[in-house]
C-alpha cells in the first residue's frame, strides 16, 4: 500500500456591508481573526478582497462585486512582436434572503442566486456562468465585529 498525503483546505466567504451600500467580499482560507484587518473599504489589504455594491429589497439582498485583472504580456511570436496584455473583469452577482435562526431574527443569509460574468476587455467577449447552489453554499451567519461597530459610528 502507498501512503498518499493530502491537504484539506477550507475556504470561507467573508462579507462586510457598509451603511452607504458598499460591500467587501472575499473567499479566503484564513481564520476570521486574520481577515478582519483586511476588510476595510478605504484600502483593502488583499488582492482577493473585492469591492461592490448591495441593495435591500424587502428581506432580500442583491449584491454585485467585481475584480479586474491584467495578465502579463504574452511571449513574443516568430516576428518578435509582443502579444498585448489581456484585461479581464470578473463580475459576481449574489442574492440572499434574510432569515432568522434560533429565535434571532435576520441573523442568517440564505443563498438564492450566485453567478459570475467574465468579460475580456481586450477582445470584448463575455461569458456568464450560473453557479449551482448546493451543499457547498451553506447559509451565511452574521457575526458582530466590535472594531467594525466603532468604524460605523463615524460614518
Amino acid at each position: 500500500d502507498c501512503y498518499r498525503p493530502f491537504h484539506y483546505i477550507v475556504y470561507c466567504r467573508y462579507l462586510r456591508f457598509y451603511p452607504d451600500g458598499s460591500l467587501l467580499f472575499a473567499t479566503l482560507p484564513d481564520e476570521p481573526a486574520g481577515v478582519v484587518s483586511k476588510l476595510h473599504l478605504e484600502l483593502p489589504q488583499s488582492a482577493s478582497v473585492m469591492k461592490g455594491q448591495y441593495r435591500l429589497h424587502g428581506n432580500k439582498i442583491v449584491a454585485f462585486a467585481s475584480r479586474v485583472t491584467v495578465s502579463e504580456t504574452g511571449q513574443s511570436n516568430r516576428r518578435r512582436r509582443q502579444n498585448p496584455a489581456t484585461v479581464t473583469e470578473h463580475i459576481f452577482t449574489m442574492e440572499w434572503q434574510m432569515q432568522g435562526h434560533k429565535h434571532r431574527p435576520w441573523t442568517q443569509l440564505t443563498w438564492v442566486h450566485y453567478s459570475c460574468k467574465i468579460v475580456n476587455k481586450t477582445s470584448g467577449h463575455s461569458m456568464t456562468s450560473d453557479i449551482s447552489l448546493d451543499s457547498r453554499f451553506p447559509p451565511l451567519y452574521f457575526s458582530r465585529v466590535k472594531s467594525y461597530t466603532a468604524d460605523a459610528t463615524y460614518l
